[in-house]
């Protein structure tokens, strides 16, 4: 058995370094095996009622073997205690501190009504990044960027807006409006079909339509790694985080002290074979 030094020595890579790379590091197993990765770990964290909020290339790690870790939990949040959430002080995400294309659309709005739809919005941009080789959906500001999530999903209904649980929204979907409908195999031209229908199930404008980790773990565009039985659930109940109470640090060390080991069948050299 490895020790734990061995697993905290590995050299790990920023996804986003190895997607801009010149070689074609990753292949079609790569892809399935990094997306698996990240939804099983987002199962892990959204069943202990955390969200991670900043999913992007730049705060996930692949070493050699292509196993990945999520890292940069400084914005993560506890929705536990959503229910008595003093909401006349919405926690504001700013630009600076929170990736503007990797965003959700009720996030874009404004919404302070987070869900683990949040998380997985981000994680369709990445997959579709993988394919691309850039990022997908690049807006130049908070309104350009929901220009550019309306011209791949198509205008938002009425009951898209009312999802997003904001006052505000339908005032700022109102000086939106797609130019034109772009369809995603035109933003990745050579995406296999399972990946446009994975990355489909989770661009929806309303967040409860998005799923949830688990299912996605089904989905036939990862079928090859999935296990039930190596995708645990956060065994402790949710972890119900107070700024009185308890520090974001606390926080983290509370899950990741409980950390899970799997074995995996599926490993390849992922950087020094180039």
């Amino acid at each position: 058995m490895k020790s734990q030094h061995d697993a905290i020595s590995r050299t790990f890579f920023f996804l986003f370094r190895i997607i801009l790379s010149r070689h074609n590091i990753l292949d079609e197993n790569h892809r399935k095996y990094i997306m698996y990765q990240i939804l099983r770990a987002l199962k892990y964290i959204h069943t202990a009622k955390l969200i991670h909020r900043d999913l992007k290339p730049a705060n996930i790690l692949v070493d050699s073997n292509c196993t990945v870790k999520i890292c940069d939990f400084g914005l993560c949040r506890s929705i536990a205690n959503d229910d008595t959430i003093d909401t006349s002080s919405p926690l504001v995400l700013t630009d600076y501190v929170a990736t503007r294309w990797y965003r959700s659309p009720e996030i874009l709005t404004g919404s302070t009504k987070y869900t683990e739809g949040l998380d997985l919005w981000s994680v369709g941009c990445i997959l579709g990044e993988m394919y691309r080789g850039r990022p997908i959906l690049p807006g130049s500001s908070s309104l350009n960027q929901l220009e550019k999530i309306f011209e791949v999903t198509g205008n938002p209904t009425a009951l898209d807006v009312a999802s997003w649980q904001n006052i505000f929204a339908p005032e700022v979907v109102s000086n939106v409006k797609a130019r034109c409908r772009v369809e995603l195999r035109e933003l990745c031209p050579d995406i296999p079909e399972d990946a446009e229908q994975m990355i489909a199930s989770l661009f929806k404008l309303n967040p409860d339509q998005r799923g949830t980790a688990e299912t996605a773990l089904g989905h036939k565009y990862v079928r090859r790694f999935h296990d039930p039985a190596k995708e645990p659930s956060y065994p402790h109940g949710p972890i119900k985080v107070s700024s009185d109470e308890i520090s974001l640090n606390d926080c983290i060390e509370i899950l990741f002290n409980r950390q899970y080991h799997l074995n995996l069948p599926f490993a390849t050299n992922l950087i020094s074979s180039q």
